[in-house]
């Protein structure tokens, strides 16, 4: 069977692979797909922020210019409490947030593993969502 490959170059070209390859490469592929349709949900807005917790509006919280002022109040101290991470935790939050990388591109670039940097994400969330509740 014939598989599609491109080189970092952008060059692609046709591979003779055997079968059992071609479905290794089939699923890995597959996977791949998942996760980063699952991660388009969870970049670049506030919507993301209020996804993972950072960011708490109140449920009874009907009033438009109410949730406004709440919005703004915890965007304004959003530099600050990201003044308290190290450097490689802000790091990826930008690449999460701001470049809209990928955990699996970020692992990539880390030469880790994909749950490493899901795992280092959660203790970020947490710790931000400690400091936003202050």
């Amino acid at each position: 069977m014939k598989i599609k490959y491109q080189f970092v170059t952008g060059d692609i070209h046709e591979i003779e692979v055997d079968d059992d390859l071609y479905k290794e490469i089939t699923d890995l592929n597959r996977q791949q797909d998942t996760i980063n349709k699952n991660e388009i949900r969870k970049k670049q807005s506030i919507d993301a922020a209020l996804e993972y917790g950072l960011i708490e509006i109140p449920e009874e919280t009907q009033d438009d210019k109410e949730f406004e002022r709440l919005r703004n109040e915890r965007l304004n101290i959003l530099p600050s409490v990201l003044e308290t991470l190290n450097q490689r935790q802000k790091d990826l939050i930008h690449r999460v947030f701001f470049y809209g990388q990928s955990l699996q591109e970020i692992a990539d670039d880390y030469g880790i593993k994909y749950q490493s940097v899901q795992d280092q994400l959660k203790v970020i969330y947490k710790r931000l969502k400690k400091l936003f509740k202050k």
